[in-house]
């Protein structure tokens, strides 16, 4: 303890200023734990001495970010009810991990997760509930049909004035269930991200009321349906993402006048794995592109429709300042000319002929840069080494330099020593994949079309973790009692499963 000595001269509004600042949290981006004693804890600090446990205390800042997961131990409940009470009345960030699912062989039948897990799982999330009122952001993953459904009753006709994010992901082994979101107050909800929730598109439309931003991946929708729930959405949606989604031709078929969408406020587009049936169905990312008016950012990933087949529909997108292309960049004349104001171009596969036909048109044209003239970086990964040098090289000579150069790791290492003297010589910014990808993925606002550990989850304590610690989270005097609501109490829980 004699090398803290310094820490106890530190006056106490600069001690608890550096608690808030250490366990910062930015959800669902969280780098906090789930309250096991580790570094990543705010209880790891509370237990270094009865100065510290004070000052952890008396912030109650660093108590809002709750994490529920399959490693903890079986009174953990204790844990939840002393976060909340540490908390105070602060709005809170929920991460809710209910499975055991790290592969297909760790997925516990629903009567073995019952068993071992389930009591555990409902009474933390009844503590939960009762206090619905500071909800801000809630993450729940789930593994099975039954606890999905125990879910969505204990929230129906409930409102939750403060919750902002709300994120589901029910990977449910080996069915899915074609469930939709219940009927649930949420007033200031802005960030929906559902995933494999087949009938997400039939829930209630006030649910999309005030977003600004929409996930979904793993649905099935009738491109009517669709298209209704992005028209309630549509006076304040700003980022969409639709992944692995299919449309049907149902009932709900639009008809040609019905197909009319404006998205004024979308400036972010993502669309990765879009099926449908071409005969019946229109083109759902012409449909979604021409609706955006004022586009900044499109990605376009597996399966999805190529800026070729896009400048085919004859979309022209002056707006788009950053595009991605996972399966084919830009190879056309008129798909180039489709994307005058780009300024990032993210195209990891065949970039060699793109290159090419970038300086094909501008030496067509005779003057000036034609092709993308306000292009500052590309990201590649597959490229002929000549060609790009080529590329970086007409850009400079043309008045418009790259500024930025993005390559894979294994690309880049690849490049001879003459090659990067030049590209040196060019001024121009180098940077492996690896390195500059947190980077894009912040300046670019990209937006997954898929759960990303790397991103959405935090750290979680080792697997079946055996640290028995928790005698700290009992409710003491000083910290009061913590009061279920009446609709909460022990007795309301017998009787369910």
């Amino acid at each position: 303890m004699s090398q803290l000595t310094p820490v106890y001269t530190l006056p106490e509004d600069v001690v608890t200023g550096i608690f808030k600042t250490a366990y910062e949290h930015h959800f669902p981006h969280c780098r906090l734990d789930d309250g096991m004693p580790h570094t990543h804890s705010p209880v790891a600090v509370s237990h270094v001495s009865r100065r510290w446990r004070g000052y952890a205390l008396s912030v109650p800042t660093i108590w809002t970010c709750i994490h529920v997961t399959p490693g903890q131990h079986s009174r953990y409940a204790e844990v939840i009810k002393a976060y909340l009470i540490r908390s105070r009345e602060l709005p809170i960030s929920i991460f809710f991990l209910c499975h055991t699912i790290r592969d297909r062989q760790s997925w516990y039948p629903w009567d073995a997760f019952r068993r071992i897990y389930w009591l555990r799982y409902k009474s933390c999330w009844k503590y939960l509930l009762a206090e619905r009122h500071r909800w801000k952001n809630c993450a729940v993953y789930l593994g099975h049909q039954r606890s999905l459904t125990l879910l969505l009753q204990s929230i129906e006709g409930k409102a939750f004035p403060r919750l902002e994010y709300f994120g589901l992901s029910p990977r449910i082994l080996p069915a899915i269930t074609n469930k939709t979101l219940p009927d649930f107050n949420t007033p200031q909800l802005m960030h929906l991200r559902i995933d494999s929730l087949p009938g997400i598109t039939g829930s209630p439309l006030k649910v999309f009321t005030h977003l600004t931003q929409l996930n979904i991946s793993g649905a099935y929708s009738g491109v009517g349906i669709f298209l209704k729930m992005l028209r309630q959405a549509s006076a304040t949606l700003q980022s969409l993402t639709v992944g692995r989604t299919t449309f049907s031709s149902g009932d709900d078929l639009a008809l040609p006048s019905e197909l009319t969408l404006t998205l004024p406020q979308l400036t972010h587009l993502t669309l990765s794995g879009i099926a449908y049936d071409t005969e019946t169905i229109p083109n759902m990312t012409v449909v979604l592109c021409r609706a955006a008016t004022f586009l900044c950012d499109l990605s376009l990933g597996e399966s999805a429709d190529t800026p070729d087949s896009l400048a085919f529909e004859g979309l022209f997108l002056p707006t788009v300042r950053k595009l991605k292309s996972e399966m084919l960049p830009p190879r056309t004349r008129e798909s180039i000319l489709a994307f005058p104001g780009l300024v990032t171009l993210q195209a990891p596969n065949n970039c060699t002929e793109i290159l090419a036909r970038a300086i094909e048109l501008d030496t067509e044209v005779g003057t000036g840069c034609t092709a993308w003239p306000e292009l500052k970086t590309v990201v590649v990964e597959d490229v002929e080494e000549a060609e790009l040098v080529d590329f970086v090289e007409h850009r400079a000579h043309v008045q418009h330099p790259l500024r930025t150069l993005v390559m894979k790791d294994s690309s880049l290492s690849k490049l001879s020593a003459q090659t990067m003297t030049i590209l040196q010589k060019l001024k121009l910014n180098v940077l492996r994949r690896s390195d500059a990808s947190a980077a894009l993925q912040i300046d670019d606002g990209w937006t997954s079309a898929y759960w990303d550990p790397a991103y959405d989850k935090p750290i979680l304590v080792p697997w079946e973790n055996s640290t028995a610690f928790y005698d700290q989270f009992r409710a003491t005097e000083e910290e009061g009692e913590f009061k279920l609501e009446a609709d909460y109490s022990e007795e309301s829980e017998e009787g369910e499963e």
